[in-house]
């Protein structure tokens, strides 16, 4: 399987890039990688190319966190937060330092964060496209000064700038394990993101030189009581976009 080092902008942070779309030998032993639950994932797209880009994505993550933990992928062991935040079973690292990790896919490229270190990590990649309005979805997911510079920009320059606020506040929520409800809250400035005024939820934010057409950024944040509680994922999963396609 394939998986390229990304040049890590701070100490303790790695970064893998994935490509998705790999050849049969590398989907077969990607598939037999995964645990049975993963298997029965893979098994529920409709769409044969989405099931092999999720299977390829699951594989690349496990290759990576079998390599920090010294385990064979296979016997990784993941659980979820009471949040639904994906982690690694107590039992996977007794005694080690802590180990923080996050995914994110879109199209045919995948990227994963692993974080040495105290506080939490989200990484986000999007694809472009000329199918949608992004000066509307700014509008309705973007504070008012973030969609009329959204809107201000032309032609390419759209979607970019829209792109890059979109992964920056993506990724700080998947690090806090909260849900999209709150992206409007998200504030973005150079280097650093938070939620409104809060200065206990301030992360550090690096924007990704990924592949030619997307964007991509890697967020790493304090691990804050009470910023991702699961009331507030159950709130934020009620209006996911895809920012592929300009649908919830």
């Amino acid at each position: 399987m394939e998986l390229t080092i990304l040049p890590p902008p701070v100490q303790g942070l790695r970064l893998w890039r994935v490509p998705l779309d790999q050849d049969v030998a590398a989907r077969r032993r990607a598939w037999a990688l995964l645990s049975p639950d993963e298997q029965a994932n893979a098994g529920r797209f409709a769409q044969a190319g989405d099931r092999h880009r999720y299977t390829v994505a699951r594989a690349a993550l496990r290759t990576v966190l079998g390599q920090a933990c010294r385990l064979h992928p296979r016997a990784v062991r993941l659980a979820t937060s009471e949040t639904g935040r994906p982690r690694l079973a107590p039992r996977a690292r007794p005694g080690a330092r802590p180990l923080d990790f996050n995914l994110s896919h879109s199209g045919d490229v995948a990227l994963i964060a692993l974080w040495r270190g105290t506080g939490r990590v989200g990484v986000d990649v999007e694809h472009g496209s000329a199918l949608v309005d992004y000066a509307a979805v700014a509008r309705s997911m973007f504070p008012a000064v973030e969609a009329d510079r959204v809107a201000a920009a032309r032609g390419e320059d759209r979607a970019d700038r829209f792109l890059r606020l979109w992964t920056a506040k993506e990724a700080y929520l998947k690090a806090l394990g909260v849900g999209i409800a709150r992206l409007r809250d998200v504030v973005v400035r150079p280097g650093s993101v938070r939620l409104g005024a809060d200065p206990r939820s301030a992360g550090r934010l690096w924007p990704l030189d990924v592949a030619a057409g997307c964007a991509a950024a890697v967020v790493l944040c304090p691990a804050t009581p009470g910023l991702g509680t699961p009331d507030a994922r159950r709130r934020g999963t009620t209006a996911r976009w895809r920012v592929s396609d300009g649908r919830p």
